[in-house]
């Protein structure tokens, strides 16, 4: 075959350089982006190798847990309420009243007043409270009054209700109304129609709500009762203004909560009452004060300490910095070797802002099994206090919670589906190698491609083919 050999313009062959550079970088960029891709793949299946959620198990203890308690068997309750503030005190306080209540109300629960509960073990083994006395003489009488001895029932009473005066901490309401009531209706039958009167008014004065049952009561009383009664209601009324010392006292007027010391009793009718205070930590306080309508009366009551008030003062500010942990500590602990209860609750009462609502946030702790067991958080609107939004703060703290102290453990996510073993071609390495054999090939066949020749000094490239 005959050789032959064209010669060119040395403008013709650098026409052709820069396309060759074009080719070049764009097979350079392909090769580059082969590679990402499998960077980029080996990134994802990394990814896809991790599992969508995972389960958090809730912290327990060594403890072993309690039986579940029989059918009967009441948890023992005892609840705490803190003021963020000091200005919040009064509505820490009321809001621990209502909450009180809603527990009471709880069958389930027994609630046990702290200052019950350190006091109790000052009870000397075989003493008995006046009170006590006074309720087995107003049995007594009431027997005698069923057979009409009125004469007996009269001194039966007269010493009953001197006993119950004597001892308005231990005595219950209902006994010193019932003798009252009754110590009433046997001057009527004994014909002192005035006496009959004047015990009638004194105990509607106190207790606004009594009614004369006519089922225990004889029934030729009751229209003097009802008269007496409708009276009274319409009678004139005062104020008094309640203080303690030490500050912060809930104070009860005839067994109705008024407010957190120093307060005011409003509305009342003229006569005696009965004021009740209790402050954990210290004794609780009953005292009888008369309410006048020219004037306010102020009255001041001081508390007595009980012996462990200064154990629960310790173990109170040692739980309220344990409040909101998931787990019991030390000085919820302390609190369970005081007061001896099964579950405890502690809460705290702040302001929002400048206005008359306030936030409260409880927690619910079992101390049988150092476990956590609730929290929630209620807003409240304290500008006309209503102990209805307190009481339901019992029913909400316990919604679903097991009174045996077990927290509920969370579903366990089902096991992962075993892996499939993924194709070479979708393996980063695999990218990898292929992208570097892109650019070898794509440089040598550059090289391959380059012009050949020697040059003859005249400015012009000899091409063989």
């Amino acid at each position: 075959m005959a050789r032959s050999s064209l010669i060119c313009d040395r403008h013709a062959l650098a026409a052709w350089s820069p396309l060759r550079h074009r080719v070049l970088r764009v097979v350079t960029w392909l090769a580059l982006a082969s590679v990402w891709t499998g960077v980029s793949e080996r990134s994802a299946l990394a990814e896809d190798a991790l599992p969508d959620d995972v389960a958090q198990e809730p912290e327990t203890g060594d403890e072993p847990l309690p039986p579940q308690a029989p059918d009967g068997t009441r948890v023992k309750v005892a609840a705490f309420i803190f003021p963020a503030l000091e200005i919040d005190a009064n509505v820490a306080t009321e809001v621990m009243a209502g909450l009180r209540r809603g527990l009471r109300e709880d069958a389930r629960l027994e609630y046990v007043d702290p200052s019950d509960a350190l006091e109790a073990s000052r009870v000397e083994e075989g003493t008995e409270p006046p009170s006590t006395r006074g309720a087995q003489l107003l049995e007594t009488a009431a027997s005698r009054a069923s057979q009409g001895h009125w004469t007996h029932v009269v001194k039966l009473l007269d010493e009953a209700i001197e006993l119950f005066e004597s001892d308005l901490t231990n005595a219950r309401r209902t006994d010193l109304v019932d003798a009252s009531l009754l110590w009433g209706v046997a001057q009527c039958k004994l014909r002192r129609a005035k006496v009959c009167q004047s015990a009638f008014r004194r105990v509607v004065t106190f207790r606004e709500s009594v009614e004369y049952d006519t089922a225990v009561l004889p029934a030729d009383v009751a229209p003097m009762f009802q008269e007496v009664r409708d009276e009274t209601l319409a009678g004139p009324r005062g104020s008094i203004r309640i203080e303690s010392e030490p500050p912060g006292a809930e104070v009860f007027v005839d067994g109705r909560f008024i407010g957190a010391a120093p307060t005011r009793a409003e509305g009342l009718l003229a006569g005696d009452h009965y004021v009740t205070l209790q402050l954990a930590g210290y004794e609780r306080s009953v005292h009888r004060v008369v309410v006048q309508t020219d004037f306010e009366d102020t009255v001041t009551f001081e508390l007595l300490e009980l012996d462990n008030a200064a154990l629960l003062r310790d173990a109170l500010a040692a739980a309220r910095e344990e409040m909101g942990a998931p787990r019991v500590g030390p000085g919820m602990r302390d609190l369970w070797s005081l007061l001896l209860v099964d579950q405890v609750i502690l809460g705290e009462v702040r302001r929002v802002e400048d206005t008359d609502e306030f936030v409260a946030t409880l927690y619910l702790y079992d101390l049988r099994t150092n476990h956590g067991l609730r929290r929630i958080e209620n807003r409240l609107d304290w500008s006309s206090p209503d102990m209805t939004g307190a009481e339901q703060l019992a029913v909400e703290i316990y919604r679903d919670v097991d009174l045996g102290g077990r927290i509920q453990p969370r579903e366990e996510l089902p096991p992962p589906p075993p892996e499939e073993p993924v194709p070479f071609y979708r393996t980063w390495w695999f990218w990898t190698i292929a992208g570097a054999v892109v650019i070898g090939t794509t440089i040598g066949v550059a090289s391959a491609l380059a012009p050949q020749g020697e040059s003859d000094g005249s400015g012009q490239l000899e091409l063989s083919f």
